[in-house]
C-alpha cells in the first residue's frame, strides 16, 4: 500500500478495523470482515492483493461471503478474485456465504428462542449467494467431507437459500462422505419442511420410489 493512500486511511473518521478471530489477516481481510466498503474501495485501488491469504488460508473473498457483504464480494470479484478458491477443509466462498447464516440463526435463536424459520434470515445473507451464483460460482462444489452449500443450507433450514442454490443449479442429488443427500441432512437436523422441498429435486429418490 502507498503512503498516500495508507494517510488516507488513518483520516477516515470513526474507522475501526478489528479481527474477530483472523489470524494474520491483512487490512483487506479485516474490511472486508467489517463491510468497510470505502477502505476495501482504497485498497483495491492501492492494487491490494485479492487473493492473500491468512494462517487460517482464507482470502478476503471468504470472509465477505463468511459475513454477508454482497457488495464487497462482488467488488473484490471485479477485481479478479478466483470464485471458487478452496480455504480450509476445501470450503469456497459459496460455503461461507450459507455457512454464516446458520451463525446468525444461532444468534437468533438465542436472543428469541426460536430458529429455523427464513424471517431471520438476514436478506444480505441471500444476496451474497444470489451474487456468487450470478458470478457462476460452482453450486456443487465440495469440501472436505464431501458436502456443498446445498448441504450446509439444509442444515440451518433456510428454505430461501436451498431454493435459490436449487435455481442456480445445485444438485439435490449430490451425497456427503457419510452417504447423505441434502434432504437427509434436513431430516437430520429437524427441517421437515426443507426436506420435503428438497425431495421433489432429488432425482435418485425419485427413481427409488417408481421401483
Amino acid at each position: 500500500m502507498n503512503a498516500t493512500v495508507a494517510e488516507d486511511l488513518k483520516g477516515i473518521t470513526g474507522l475501526r478495523l478489528r479481527s474477530s478471530g483472523i489470524r494474520c489477516a491483512t487490512a483487506l481481510h479485516l474490511a472486508a470482515e467489517e463491510g468497510h466498503e470505502v477502505v476495501i474501495d482504497m485498497l483495491l485501488a492501492a492494487d491490494a492483493c485479492v487473493d492473500s491469504r491468512n494462517l487460517d488460508g482464507l482470502a478476503p473473498l471468504h470472509t465477505a461471503a463468511y459475513a454477508g457483504h454482497d457488495k464487497i464480494v462482488g467488488k473484490l470479484l471485479d477485481k479478479g478474485a478466483a470464485i471458487d478458491d478452496e480455504a480450509e477443509h476445501r470450503r469456497t466462498a459459496l460455503h461461507f456465504a450459507v455457512q454464516g447464516t446458520g451463525s446468525v440463526k444461532v444468534m437468533k435463536f438465542l436472543k428469541t428462542g426460536h430458529g429455523g424459520t427464513d424471517d431471520f434470515l438476514n436478506p444480505r445473507f441471500l444476496k451474497t449467494v444470489e451474487e456468487l451464483l450470478r458470478r457462476r460460482a460452482d453450486p456443487n462444489a465440495k469440501d472436505g467431507s464431501g458436502e456443498t452449500a446445498l448441504h450446509y443450507a439444509a442444515r440451518s433450514g433456510w428454505e430461501a437459500i436451498v431454493r435459490k442454490l436449487i435455481e442456480g443449479g445445485a444438485s439435490a442429488d449430490m451425497k456427503n462422505k457419510g452417504g447423505d443427500t441434502p434432504r437427509r441432512t434436513a431430516l437430520q437436523a429437524g427441517y421437515d419442511t426443507t426436506a420435503q422441498f428438497l425431495s421433489r429435486h432429488e432425482k435418485g429418490l425419485f427413481q427409488r420410489l417408481r421401483r
